[in-house]
């Protein structure tokens, strides 16, 4: 096993075992995401944190709440809004999710006034996505969000 050192002492990062305890409730089972590349879970490497991205790290805690857990990731880097439509909404209807993300160039968490921003890593090469750590802190924010949901 790989230990991803800085990921478990970052702390806006959730280790696994604590976000499954937040959503310990919840009701959702066949998670799903359709869009662009904030979708797709996009970015660079991380030293020392999982090289995940947010879509692949939330169907993991799901799937620790619910062993039996269905993901899609139907996501396409570059697709815009005509491409998700007619690309990806068959495909994510036909498999029936109880929780769906959807993004085209949309932000999915308010991350603007994050103390993470303040990182030099937070961003992948290309300065438009999180990278890997960048990812896990949003995964960790959603978890968070999603922990208010009710059951």
């Amino acid at each position: 096993m790989t230990d991803f050192l800085a990921e478990r002492s970052d702390p806006f990062c959730l280790p696994p075992e604590a976000a499954a305890r937040l959503l310990a409730g919840a009701p959702w089972r066949r998670f799903a995401s359709m869009g662009d590349s904030l979708a797709a879970g996009v970015g660079d490497p991380s030293p020392g944190y999982a090289p995940q991205g947010w879509t692949d790290r939330l169907a993991d805690v799901l799937r620790r709440v619910h062993p039996g857990l269905a993901y899609l990731n139907a996501a396409r880097t570059g697709a815009t809004v005509e491409d998700t439509l007619a690309g990806q909404l068959d495909r994510v209807r036909a498999f029936g999710p109880d929780l769906l993300h959807v993004s085209c160039g949309a932000i999915v968490a308010d991350m603007w006034d994050h103390p993470v921003n303040s990182r030099a890593d937070l961003l992948s090469a290309d300065g438009v996505h999180f990278s890997c750590a960048g990812q896990a802190v949003l995964a960790a924010e959603l978890v968070k969000a999603l922990a208010q949901v009710p059951a």
